[in-house]
């Protein structure tokens, strides 16, 4: 019997780890989270959707030199200001033209040759980070493996390149996809005072054989 009224979902990257998608409905209970790494984000009531204002994107990266976490690189803030309805039906993230374009500028100074796509190599210490409104009019922050939002699994344009999984749509509100449930586990909680929470996926290296960006060898598809 279900006691609570919450449900979580954890969506697995097929570059990264193997195994199976899974929804859980009460409580998480899988002990490889710990609890201090849930972020809670209070909602207006989702009687329309599980809807936030997400009010901007940004990114980092960390090295760790002589024993201590350095931060050596921040991208430009994005700002959207805009609900998003998260749905992992949809197989990736729409953000108003002008943000998309932003992003597609970041890829270019992380070595992109065209901001549509990744560059060969994504930094291993690249962050993403979403801040988002919550009800009471506060920033909720979360953080995850940046590889884990913008690498996708199907290609384009030839197979050492990977479309970057972010796409315009409309201006009035955007679409978090299924790359954002591969960053975080995201969980949903239905009540008189509903949320969302969030953990991130582990950080994991992309599966040896994955992907021929890193010299290795891209897996046939018949």
């Amino acid at each position: 019997m279900i006691q609570t009224p919450e449900f979580y979902i954890r969506l697995i990257h097929p570059l990264f780890e193997t195994g199976h998608s899974s929804i859980t409905f009460g409580p998480w209970s899988d002990g490889n989270i710990r609890q201090d790494q849930w972020t809670t984000l209070p909602i207006p009531h989702p009687s329309s959707g599980w809807l936030v204002e997400l009010d901007s994107i940004c990114m980092t990266t960390w090295e760790n030199v002589d024993g201590q976490r350095n931060l050596t690189w921040t991208s430009p803030v994005v700002t959207v200001g805009r609900p998003v309805l998260f749905d992992t039906g949809t197989v990736q993230t729409y953000l108003p033209k002008a943000n998309v374009d932003s992003i597609r500028d970041i890829m270019i100074t992380l070595g992109a040759t065209d901001g549509e796509v990744l560059p060969a190599r994504l930094p291993e210490g690249l962050h993403v980070h979403f801040r988002f409104r919550d009800r009471l009019n506060r920033y909720v922050q979360i953080t995850g493996q940046g590889e884990r939002f913008l690498r996708t699994h199907w290609t384009a344009r030839g197979p050492t390149r990977r479309v970057l999984p972010i796409a315009p749509g409309p201006a009035r509100m955007g679409v978090l996809g299924s790359n954002f449930f591969y960053t975080f586990i995201v969980g949903h909680f239905d009540g008189d005072e509903p949320s969302m929470k969030f953990a991130p996926q582990p950080w994991m290296p992309l599966a040896p054989g994955s992907v021929l960006d890193e010299d290795r060898r891209l897996p046939s598809r018949g």
